[in-house]
């Protein structure tokens, strides 16, 4: 049987973005588990599920930074602190893995670097902690 979300939310609201990602992964990951596991037994079914928690949380914390850091993630200037030059992000953003208690994923963030002070910045790594 085919695992099946029900959107509990209107997705034309742009709010809602963060949301939508984490339920589109959550059904791709069931469909995917659902194929490779015979899940008979409940051990079969939390098995499957343990085996895959790290990735399933990763993506729960990924979509909560997306809701409340959303205007760091899409950042595109910032005033040098040193000489207040007004610095434009890099055109591609900074992979950064995550690994924590609430699991595994990538961060895609902007970093912004002052030529003038020689000095980088990654705003989103300051305001979650991770500097």
């Amino acid at each position: 049987m085919r695992a099946q979300a029900v959107p509990l939310f209107s997705s034309e609201n742009p709010d809602n973005t963060w949301r939508n990602e984490i339920f589109e992964f959550l059904n791709g990951k069931l469909d995917e588990i659902i194929l490779q596991n015979d899940m008979k037994k409940i051990e079969d079914i939390s098995g499957a599920i343990f085996q895959n928690k790290s990735n399933i949380l990763g993506q729960l914390v990924h979509g909560l930074i997306k809701k409340n850091h959303s205007d760091l993630l899409d950042q595109e200037y910032y005033q040098c602190p040193k000489c207040n030059k007004l610095i434009k992000a890099w055109n591609k953003k900074a992979k950064r893995t995550i690994e924590s208690l609430g699991g595994c994923f990538d961060l895609d963030r902007p970093y912004f670097y002052c030529r003038a002070c020689n000095v980088g910045y990654y705003l989103l790594d300051e305001a979650l902690g991770l500097i």
